[in-house]
């Protein structure tokens, strides 16, 4: 064994100092210490032993270093069983720096009092993982509220960026999945390049949300908050807000369709109860409204057959339909009830669903209409009995009254008259006719007629005189001749002839109170009981009859009697041939037995008197004078 102990050990000038030969080993004891103060060159070494039975560090020729391994394979190789390394910052500051060649900084590893390992770049932080496994970029702390990532230990991942992208997921080439979602290992959703699943690996539309129970919900929703809008889905599918609020539906980013929080829908209008407002409405409460301006309201299309295009039901029970049949459009009541088709040319009667003839009546006794304006004739049509037109007012009477009225007219039914044209002579104003038919035909029984006989009136109604002609058929006769004329101008015609002066024009009957005095003025007066006569005229003949009674008398005398208080005055035509009247006055003298005469008389021109010829001194009271006495005026 060699040994050599010296203080110093110095080559000469220019020389080297060899220590041993290849394959020697120097050996440095325990508690010995080698101490190098300058610079080695060339130095190589196998390892430096640990004491023990094996080399703790190798450097081999190609200058790397292995710990725990004589064998590195990179500059540094350490290997071990436990913990092979410990860098420790006594400042917490970078504990282990990496640096590229021409790096200024570089990226470095470091470590926190709270164990945390940070990742830094150019000596700033930019990632961490704290002593929970929490793995934050751009952050150091968990807090969604500040930008950065989060991969926390328990497998949340947190994504915060301010005003801008968070991920960004890019799928290059193909489409198809981008992001899946799993559950205990099993797909539950996808997002895709063309289709997204919620609930389904396997999107079968550009989003398909599937769920299996009710449990795992069943609706989607959107919520501000306050609001809420719900999509659900099952064995009954809803849209529906929860809260207070109506629910839209825009098209070109207008609204056309509302339901409001009470569950009126509008359409075309967002307000509910305005009808008129254009927009329709269907209402909670069932009220349908329908507003359009200036054009068809509700159209209603029944396609193909005819039949029903509306019914209408009462507790689900039908009251009445708008249909359509061959003939036209058909309005009925319900079962057993009346209804009405308008045809081509008339409005017709329906019961039951059909037509019907006969059988409907328009109108009922506490049930009328009002007024019936017609364009042409009515056609009264009964199959027992007589047919009956009845027309009553039933105002109370007050003395002032007017019950039913016809009115025939020929003209526009205006009273101005302006611009029309004037009836004519000649013109029928109405008539009246009466037929009826043998076994194989019809004929004229009668008629009535207003004819017009006088000028065509032009300023005012009395330039235009009609006539009133009645009718009748004579027997063996083929159709109307005139039997009886109502002349405008007063007086009746009989049988054709419509001659003024031919004309009967008046009749009147009454009583009157002679006044009867002697030729020399002595009154002579009549019994208050009996001193009333009767009188009849028609036409121009005034037929007078009576029985009066003298009563009081003061000695009178005279040769002739006069008769005053004619009830009309006498013609003023009394000539030998005609107006003197006629008749008989008997005279009943109570003081001769028998005392009846027969006293004569006569009628003077335009007056209102006749005279009697009989002595008054031979009347006496309660003698009488029975009279029939004809006579003329003209009046």
């Amino acid at each position: 064994m060699s040994e050599i102990k010296v203080n110093k050990l110095s080559p000469r000038s220019g020389t080297a100092v060899t220590l041993g030969d290849s394959g020697d080993t120097f050996t440095i004891p325990s508690g010995a210490t080698l101490a190098i103060a300058g610079s080695v060159t060339g130095f190589t070494s196998a390892g430096i032993d640990d004491n023990a039975t094996s080399v703790a560090i190798t450097i081999n020729s190609s200058e790397q270093v292995g710990i725990g391994t004589t064998s590195p394979a990179s500059l540094l190789d350490v290997q071990g069983t436990g913990v092979v390394a410990t860098f420790k910052s006594t400042n917490n500051n970078t504990v282990l720096r990496l640096k590229g060649n021409n790096a200024t900084n570089g990226g470095a590893l470091g470590s926190t009092s709270s164990d945390s390992l940070t990742f830094l770049s150019g000596l700033s932080e930019k990632a961490r993982i704290d002593a929970s496994g929490n793995f934050f970029v751009a952050k150091t702390s968990s807090n969604i509220g500040t930008d950065g990532i989060e991969l926390r230990a328990g497998g949340d991942v947190l994504i915060t960026n301010s005003g801008a992208q968070c991920m960004y997921l890019n799928r290059k080439s193909s489409d198809g999945t981008i992001l899946e979602l799993r559950k205990d290992g099993t797909a539950v959703g996808v997002i895709g390049s063309q289709k997204w699943g919620i609930g389904t690996a396997s999107p079968d539309s550009i989003l398909n949300i599937v769920t299996n129970s009710a449990s795992n919900g069943d609706r989607i929703r959107i919520q501000d908050g306050t609001y809420k809008l719900d999509l659900g889905v099952g064995a009954t599918s809803f849209i529906q807000t929860v809260g207070a609020s109506a629910l839209k539906i825009n098209t070109n980013a207008t609204e056309r369709i509302r339901i409001d929080a009470s569950g009126n829908t509008m359409f075309g209008k967002s307000t509910q109860g305005d009808v008129n407002l254009v927009g329709a409405e269907i209402r909670s409460n069932g009220v349908g409204t329908f507003t359009r301006d200036g054009d068809t309201v509700l159209i209603a299309n029944r396609k193909s057959s005819n039949g029903t295009i509306l019914e209408f039901r009462k507790d689900n029970t039908s009251v009445g339909s708008i249909g359509i049949q061959t003939g036209g459009l058909t309005v009925d009541g319900e079962a057993n009830h009346s209804g009405i088709r308008f045809s081509a040319s008339s409005f017709l009667p329906r019961k039951n669903n059909a037509d019907v003839n006969g059988t409907v009546d328009l109108g009922t006794t506490d049930g009328r209409w009002k007024d019936l304006y017609l364009g042409n004739s009515i056609d009264l049509s009964k199959s027992a009995n007589q047919a009956q037109v009845n027309i009553r007012s039933t105002t109370t009477p007050n003395g002032s009254k007017t019950g039913g009225e016809v009115n025939l007219s020929l003209g526009s039914g205006s009273n101005s008259g302006s611009g029309n044209t004037s009836t004519q002579i000649g013109d029928i104003l109405g008539n009246i006719n009466f037929n009826g038919q043998g076994t194989d035909y019809s004929f004229q029984g009668g008629g009535i007629e207003v004819k017009q006989t006088t000028p065509i009136g032009q300023t005012n109604r009395t330039d235009a005189g009609c006539d009133m002609i009645f009718k009748l058929i004579s027997a063996g006769g083929t159709g109307y001749t005139e039997k009886l004329r109502i002349k405008s101008s007063g007086g009746i015609t009989f049988n054709g002839d419509t001659s003024v002066n031919n004309a009967l024009d008046d009749y009147e009957q009454g009583t009157f109170t002679p006044n009867l005095s002697t030729s020399t003025g002595v009154s002579l007066p009549l019994n208050s009981g009996i001193d009333v006569m009767s009188y009849t005229k028609i036409g121009r003949v005034v037929h007078i009859q009576g029985l009066i009674r003298l009563a009081s008398l003061t000695n009178p005398s005279g040769a002739f009697t006069l008769f005053r208080g004619l009830p009309f005055t006498t013609s003023s035509s009394i000539t030998q041939y005609g107006g003197r009247g006629g008749g008989a006055i008997y005279y009943d003298d109570v003081s001769v037995n028998p005392g009846k005469f027969v006293l004569p008389f006569t009628f003077s021109e335009n007056k209102t008197q006749f005279n009697v010829y009989y002595d008054a001194a031979g009347y006496a009271v309660n003698d009488d004078f029975q009279i029939s006495l004809t006579y003329f005026t003209d009046a």
